[in-house]
């Protein structure tokens, strides 16, 4: 007997281009919900996700955040969807006895032929951390390492060519921005001063800010006064200890060149923006006078990237200009680009922002042991 998880793709969908042509699309099955999953999948991810116990001790996925959460559930979820959209969902089946190496080869297969290889090697890993946490009692090694997985080299093949920005360039042009601002509303008229000049130093200081600590969006969009950002007299202080997406902690001092823009803008750019409403205590406050918003920080970026460097950027494009610099300076400097980057591995600076790929890296490490060896 075998379950069925939405509707099985029995015909192909006609979608026509405008050019005139038919093209054909497989149609969309709607990844299930937990509560939709077989039972034994049910208890095995509930067991998984147990923050606390009176006998057992957490679950393996209990430390997640909600965002990477949603996404190990979603890689088990294609999984499923995947089996049965085969006719292989069967009811009487734990995770554990469901995931073989015969499915996953063509389930990768299936990845492969609607996704690029970076993806697919994405949402194998994925399987397999969600496989791990549920039946964590098994060895699940062969998964990350089944053979028709994309591999490190066909990733970096086929990854988009991107130019790194300049960090060093973007962190100055914001910086000037900022300035900018300030001249243009010093040099206005008094009935002419608006809320605009403030918004302008606030976006080159974010920018700014951003580029020099390699924060996710999510991070600088949450910044609180008082409790991430302690502003001391002699120094301000960023701290994110529990909001951090991996649950790494970030303790550092704004350095003494962003040190006065903060400061300016703490004490008078954000007092005008409030326009006299409720101060939130968040740090980042939009035109109307409340919290900026998350959504806003990707066309803020965008449109001051344009006008300090002459290309749209986003958030993520700061990060991987840090860790690509860190290593164009020095490959042997993959731990410090993962620091910068609040990760607590160096497998993702290599894998994703390692322009090299890891052979720089393997590279730059039996360099390493050449020179230990040559002392010994």
């Amino acid at each position: 007997m075998t379950g069925q998880l939405g509707a099985e793709p029995t015909r192909r969908g006609n979608c026509r281009t405008p050019a005139g042509n038919n093209r054909y699309f497989e149609p969309i099955v709607r990844l299930p919900p937990v509560e939709a999953w077989p039972a034994a999948d049910q208890a095995a991810w509930h067991r998984a996700c147990l923050r606390t116990g009176p006998l057992d001790p957490p679950g393996g996925l209990a430390h997640l955040k909600p965002s990477s959460l949603d996404q190990t559930r979603t890689g088990w979820a294609r999984f499923l969807t995947f089996l049965s959209c085969c006719g292989e969902l069967a009811e009487d089946e734990g995770p554990g006895d469901r995931l073989t190496p015969d499915r996953l080869g063509r389930f990768i297969l299936s990845l492969r032929s609607r996704l690029s290889p970076r993806t697919a090697q994405g949402c194998v890993y994925t399987l397999a951390f969600a496989i791990e946490a549920m039946e964590p009692d098994r060895d699940w090694q062969w998964v990350r390492s089944h053979p028709g997985r994309p591999r490190n080299a066909e990733v970096q093949l086929g990854l988009k060519h991107v130019v790194p920005v300049d960090p060093a360039e973007l962190l100055a042009g914001a910086l000037e921005y900022c300035d900018a601002a300030d001249r243009h509303e010093h040099s206005a008229d008094r009935h002419e001063h608006s809320a605009r000049h403030s918004v302008e130093f606030r976006d080159g200081l974010i920018v700014a800010f951003a580029t020099y600590f390699a924060t996710r969006r999510n991070n600088i969009f949450e910044l609180k006064i008082g409790e991430h950002l302690i502003v001391g007299d002699d120094d301000i202080r960023l701290l994110l200890d529990t909001t951090v997406k991996n649950g790494e902690i970030i303790s550092s001092v704004v350095p003494k060149s962003l040190e006065p823009y903060l400061r300016r803008y703490l004490v008078h750019h954000r007092g005008i923006l409030l326009r006299g409403n409720v101060d939130p205590g968040a740090v980042w406050i939009s035109h109307f006078g409340q919290q900026l918003s998350y959504g806003s920080l990707f066309h803020l970026f965008q449109r001051i990237g344009e006008r300090v460097i002459g290309r749209r950027i986003n958030v993520h494009s700061v990060r991987y200009a840090m860790a690509t610099t860190t290593l164009d300076n020095d490959a042997h400097d993959i731990e410090l680009a993962s620091a910068g980057l609040a990760h607590r591995g160096t497998s993702s600076v290599a894998r994703i922002y390692d322009k090299g790929g890891p052979q720089r890296a393997n590279r730059a490490w039996r360099a390493i042991l050449k020179r230990r060896r040559s002392r010994t």
